[in-house]
C-alpha cells in the first residue's frame, strides 16, 4: 500500500515543481488548409491582449498544424493566425477567466488570399455545459485537459448519471439507449463498457443527455446518451493508453487517426481483463399454514473475464452536403466463474435437519461482430432540410458450460453419499439487422416537419443440453433441455412537427407507430408461442427561453414502450440453485408507460442548475417475481404487474468556486405506488428509489488535476429493496515531456467496499441478502500521445514570428 501513496506524492510534485501551483490560461487548435483540407505547419499564432498594441505570446504551428499556448494570464485576448499566402484571421474577445481558463478552439481553417487581407471574428465560446432544446451537452471538446480521461470516465462525471447494482450506466434512473455520434451501438452492457474504457477522452466532441429523446427513440423509456466523436487532427495520429490494477484488473487499449479533406480513419482497440471476489449470505424464512422454516445459505465467488474490443470506423465526405460512414465493432468476452454455496435447512425451532454443499463452475466465450453503415444529407439551401439513413447487421455467439456438483451431508456435517453433478451446456447463435432513415424538412421559417421508420429483424437460436451424471457417464435429460428459434421484428412510422412561436416559444409534436411480432419455435422441450401487437405513441413538448438571461424551462407529456427482450422470454430453467430455480416467460406483453415531466433550468459561465418534476403511469410492468413453491424452494420469473403510478423529482448542477476547483452534484428521486389489487393480493410494496452523486476536479496547474466522484443508489421494487454503500473514487494525473505522456493513480472504494443488502417480501416468505464485492483497488494508469508536438525548428519558428510581429505592427500603424 504504502508504494501506491508514494507514487501520488510523486505524481503531485513532478512535472512543473513544488513553486508553480498557479493555474494559467490554455489555448490550443489546429491549422488547416480550408481547400485542400491539409495541415498548415510553421503558421504563426499571434496572442495579444485587448486594448494593447504589443503582441503578448507567439507560437508557430507544428508539422500536423497543431498549436498549444500554455499559461496565458487572466484577461481579454485577440488571437491572430497568419501564413504566407493566406488570408489572416483574427478572433477576438477571448475571456479567460478564473471559471473558464481552457479554450480548444477547434480547426482554423485558412482561406488561400484574394484581395482581403484580414478577417476579423469576434469569438462566442461554448459553456462546459449547455441546455438546448431539452437536451444536456457537455462539451467535452471545450476542455484541453479531456485528453487524460476515458469516455467512460467522462460520463461518470456527467449530471443525472449513476449505475445500478450490475454496474450499469443509468440516466436518471433509467438504462438508456447509447449512441456514438448519432448511430445505435447495438451491444450489451459489457461490451459497450469494453469499448468506452478504451475510447479516449480526446476524442469526443460532445456528450448529449436526451431525458425526453426525440420522436427517433420515443419508444425507449431510459432517454438517450449520444457520444459526438472529434474528426481528429489533420494526418496520422495516436494514443496508447495502460494501466493495473492491485485486483489484478488491467487494460491495453490503443486509438489511431487519420484524416485528410475527404477521409476519416480511426480505429480503436485493446483488452482488458477483470478479476471480481467477494460473497453472499442470506436467510429467508418460509411460512406455512401450521409452521415456518429457514434456509441460510453461504457463497464465495470469483469471476475472471477477459475482453478484447475493437472499433474501427471510416468518414468519407462527398461534398459539404453528403457525408457517409461505416463503422466496425468486435467484442469478445471469456469468463471462467467459480461459485461454492453452503445451504442449511433449519427448522421453526432453530434445529438443522439438512445439510448440503455445492460448487458451480462456468466457462464460456461471447462473441460478437457488428457492421453499421449511415448516409447523411445536408440541402444546400438550408441545411435543417436533411436525410439520415442507417443500416446495421450483427452477428453474435454465446456458448458456456456449467458444472454443478452438490454433495448432501447429515446435521452433524458427514457425508450420506447422495451426491448430485449436472451439467448445462448453453449455446446461443443470433442475426440481426435493422434499417432506420430519419428526412427533415422546414415547411416555412418557422415550421420544421420530420418523418422516418425503422424495420429491425431479429433472429436467436438457442439449445439448452442438461446432463446428469449416472454411473460415470453423463445422460441427457430431454425435457430440461429445450431447443427452440425466436423470432422479432420490428418496424415504427413516426412524424413531428416543430413550431417557433413569438417571445421564444416552441411547440414540439410526435406521433409513432409501432408493430411488434415475435415468436417462438420450439423444436423439443416447449410449446410454440407467438405475439403480434401494435401501438401509438403520441408525445407534445411546450418549451419557452428568455433570451441573454439563461433560463428556459419545458412541459413534457409522452407515451413510452418497453418491449421484453430475449432474456426474459427464455423459458429455458437455470438450475444452478436448486433452492431458487429461475426461467423467462413467453407470455409477457410489453409495458407501456404515460409520461409528464416539467423541467426548468439556469445556465450561466460560473454556475448552472436544473430542477425537473414528473408522473408516470405504467401499465402491464415487466418485473422479476420471486415467489415459494413446494420443495422449500423459490422460482424466479418475469410476470406482468398490473400498473404502477411514478412520482419523481430530479436536481443536477455545478459551481465553479474558484480558477482550481470545479463542483457538480446530482440527486433523483422516484416514488412507486401500485394497485391496490397487487397491495392487497400479490403483497406487493409501495417504496422509492433515490440516487447522489458529488463529482470534484481540483487543478494543481496545468499538468497536475486532481478529481473525485462519489456516488450512492437505493433501488426499491415491487417485492422490497436494494440498498448500496458508497461508490468512492478518487484520481490524481500529471502529464510530462510537453503533455505527451499521462501518468496517473486511482483509489477506487480506498474506504468502504461495495456492499448490498437486499429486502424482498413475498406472500408467505422474507428474504434477506447480504452481497459484498472486494472492489478496493489502487490502480496505476499510463497514456501516451503518438504524435511530435513543436515539430516546427527554431529557424522556421522564428521566422514566422518576426513575420508576424511586423504585419501586426504595420497594420496597427
Amino acid at each position: 500500500m504504502r508504494i501506491y501513496w508514494s507514487i501520488l506524492l510523486l505524481l503531485l510534485t513532478a512535472g512543473t515543481g513544488w513553486g508553480q501551483s498557479t493555474v494559467k490560461g490554455i489555448l490550443a487548435g489546429n491549422m488547416i488548409d480550408s481547400t485542400s483540407g491539409k495541415a498548415l505547419a510553421g503558421a504563426t499564432i499571434a496572442l495579444t491582449r485587448m486594448g494593447e498594441t504589443s503582441i503578448y505570446r507567439s507560437f508557430a504551428s507544428d508539422e500536423k498544424g497543431a498549436f498549444e499556448i500554455t499559461a496565458v494570464d487572466f484577461g481579454y485576448y485577440s488571437i491572430q493566425f497568419s501564413s504566407i499566402g493566406y488570408t489572416t484571421i483574427q478572433l477576438d474577445s477571448i475571456h479567460i477567466r478564473a471559471d473558464r481558463y481552457d479554450f480548444n478552439l477547434g480547426d482554423i481553417k485558412m482561406f488561400l488570399q484574394t484581395g482581403e487581407m484580414q478577417t476579423v471574428i469576434v469569438y462566442s465560446e461554448k459553456p462546459l455545459v449547455e441546455n438546448k432544446d431539452g437536451t444536456i451537452i457537455y462539451n467535452v471538446g471545450e476542455s484541453a485537459l479531456s485528453a487524460s480521461s476515458s469516455t467512460a470516465e467522462i460520463l461518470k462525471t456527467m449530471p443525472l448519471i449513476s449505475a445500478d447494482a450490475d454496474g450499469k450506466l443509468l440516466l436518471k434512473g433509467r438504462e438508456p439507449r447509447i449512441l456514438i455520434d448519432g448511430k445505435p451501438t447495438n451491444l450489451t452492457a459489457e461490451q459497450l463498457n469494453d469499448l468506452l474504457e478504451a475510447m479516449p477522452g480526446g476524442m469526443v466532441e460532445k456528450i448529449e443527455l436526451m431525458t425526453n429523446p426525440p420522436a427517433e427513440y420515443a419508444t425507449d423509456n431510459g432517454g438517450v446518451i449520444n457520444i459526438v466523436t472529434k474528426k481528429g487532427k489533420v494526418g496520422l495520429t495516436g494514443r496508447l493508453n495502460f494501466f493495473y490494477g492491485t485486483l489484478g484488473d488491467a487494460n491495453l487499449s490503443a486509438n489511431i487517426s487519420y484524416r485528410d479533406k475527404k477521409w476519416i480513419l480511426q480505429a480503436t482497440g485493446g483488452v482488458g481483463a477483470t478479476r471480481l471476489k467477494g460473497d453472499n449470505r442470506s436467510t429467508r424464512e418460509n411460512f406455512y399454514k401450521d409452521s415456518s422454516n429457514f434456509l441460510n445459505t453461504e457463497s464465495y465467488f470469483i469471476n475472471k473475464s477477459i475482453r478484447p474490443n475493437l472499433r474501427i470506423s471510416s468518414d468519407y465526405e462527398f461534398n459539404k452536403q453528403s457525408l457517409w460512414n461505416v463503422t466496425a465493432v468486435f467484442n469478445m468476452n471469456t469468463i471462467d466463474n467459480v461459485n461454492e454455496t453452503n445451504y442449511k435447512n433449519i427448522n421453526a425451532s432453530g434445529a438443522l435437519y439438512k445439510l448440503s454443499t455445492r460448487t458451480n463452475t462456468v466457462t464460456g466465450e461471447t462473441v460478437n461482430p457488428v457492421l453499421t453503415t449511415n448516409y447523411r444529407w445536408v440541402s444546400k439551401k438550408n441545411a435543417k432540410e436533411n436525410l439520415n439513413l442507417f443500416a446495421s447487421l450483427a452477428a453474435g455467439c454465446y456458448t458456456n458450460e456449467r458444472v454443478f456438483f452438490q454433495q448432501f451431508k447429515t446435521p452433524d456435517g458427514g457425508l450420506t453419499g447422495k451426491d448430485s453433478t449436472q451439467r448445462q451446456t448453453n449455446q446461443n447463435d443470433n442475426t440481426a439487422w435493422s434499417l432506420r432513415a430519419n428526412y427533415n424538412k422546414p415547411m416555412s421559417k418557422k415550421i420544421l416537419w420530420s418523418s422516418g421508420f425503422t424495420v429491425s429483424d431479429n433472429h436467436f437460436r438457442n439449445r439448452l443440453t442438461t446432463d446428469i451424471l449416472q454411473q460415470e457417464n453423463f445422460s441427457a435429460v430431454d425435457s430440461l433441455s429445450p431447443h427452440f428459434r425466436y423470432f422479432e421484428n420490428i418496424y415504427t412510422l413516426r412524424t413531428g412537427v416543430t413550431v417557433d412561436l413569438p417571445a421564444l416559444w416552441r411547440i414540439i409534436t410526435t406521433a409513432q407507430l409501432e408493430n411488434t411480432r415475435f415468436r417462438f419455435d420450439f423444436l423439443s422441450g416447449g410449446e410454440n408461442r407467438s405475439n403480434d401487437y401494435w401501438n401509438f405513441l403520441p408525445g407534445v413538448t411546450i418549451r419557452k427561453e428568455w433570451r441573454g438571461s439563461g433560463y428556459n424551462t419545458s412541459l413534457v407529456y409522452r407515451q413510452h414502450i418497453r418491449r421484453p427482450v430475449l432474456s426474459q422470454l427464455n423459458p429455458s430453467v437455470d438450475y444452478s440453485n436448486p433452492y431458487n430455480i429461475s426461467f423467462g416467460n413467453p407470455a409477457l406483453v410489453p409495458q407501456l408507460g404515460h409520461d409528464i415531466d416539467w423541467n426548468a433550468g439556469l445556465f450561466r459561465s460560473r454556475y448552472y442548475i436544473n430542477l425537473s418534476a414528473g408522473y408516470n403511469y405504467v401499465k402491464d410492468i415487466i418485473q422479476r417475481i420471486r415467489t415459494l413453491v413446494p420443495g422449500d424452494k423459490t422460482q424466479l420469473t418475469y410476470e406482468n404487474i398490473t400498473d404502477r403510478q411514478e412520482y419523481t423529482s430530479s436536481f443536477f448542477g455545478g459551481y465553479t468556486i474558484s480558477r482550481k476547483l470545479r463542483l457538480n452534484l446530482g440527486a433523483g428521486y422516484t416514488y412507486n405506488q401500485y394497485s391496490a389489487y397487487d397491495r392487497e393480493v400479490n403483497k406487493y410494496k409501495n417504496g422509492a428509489s433515490y440516487y447522489a452523486s458529488l463529482n470534484g476536479n481540483f487543478i494543481f496547474t496545468d499538468r497536475i488535476t486532481f478529481e473525485t466522484n462519489i456516488r450512492y443508489h437505493s433501488l426499491a421494487d415491487a417485492q422490497g429493496r436494494a440498498r448500496s454503500s458508497l461508490k468512492q473514487l478518487f484520481a490524481v494525473q500529471t502529464r510530462w515531456f510537453k503533455k505527451r505522456l499521462t501518468l496517473g493513480i486511482t483509489a477506487i472504494d480506498p474506504f468502504r467496499q461495495q456492499e448490498f443488502t437486499t429486502f424482498t417480501y413475498g406472500k408467505n416468505f422474507t428474504l434477506e441478502n447480504n452481497a459484498f464485492t472486494q472492489t478496493r483497488n489502487f490502480r496505476i494508469s499510463v497514456s501516451y500521445n503518438l504524435i511530435k508536438s513543436n515539430a516546427v525548428s527554431a529557424a522556421q519558428k522564428q521566422k514566422a514570428i518576426q513575420g508576424a510581429v511586423k504585419q501586426v505592427r504595420s497594420k496597427k500603424k
